[in-house]
């Protein structure tokens, strides 16, 4: 690697090499898919989602729906949620609303279920 002053090339030289923290390998996670639920995989989850908040899943309205899916807080918990759907993952909230799909079919989502 070169370095560059004013566009010339710079001579320089190391003074002292320090090792802060000795390499180790590690594992690295980034997530985990969502839980799958029969009946409810293979619909346009990301569709519906956009159509509901933006797909913003800390997304809340001002009428009491919160999340990716304007869950309100009854709902959610009838699904086995806990707290507030907007401290939810994304997965987590996926998985909520396709166990509501499995119930209810698209009438919790009555303008954008149409999008599944």
């Amino acid at each position: 690697m070169k370095t560059f002053h004013n566009g010339e090339a710079v001579k320089y030289r190391v003074i002292k090499k320090k090792l802060v923290k000795e390499p180790r390998p590690r594992r690295v996670l980034v997530g985990r898919a969502a839980y799958s639920v029969p009946g409810a995989d293979g619909l346009n989850w990301g569709a519906l989602a956009n159509c509901e908040s933006g797909g913003n899943p800390q997304a809340v309205n001002a009428a009491g729906y919160y999340g990716l899916y304007q869950f309100d807080t009854g709902t959610w918990r009838s699904v086995g949620g806990s707290g507030l759907p907007t401290s939810a993952s994304a997965a987590e909230q996926t998985y909520r609303a396709k166990l509501l799909y499995q119930q209810r079919g698209r009438s919790p989502w009555p303008t954008c279920g149409r999008l599944l």
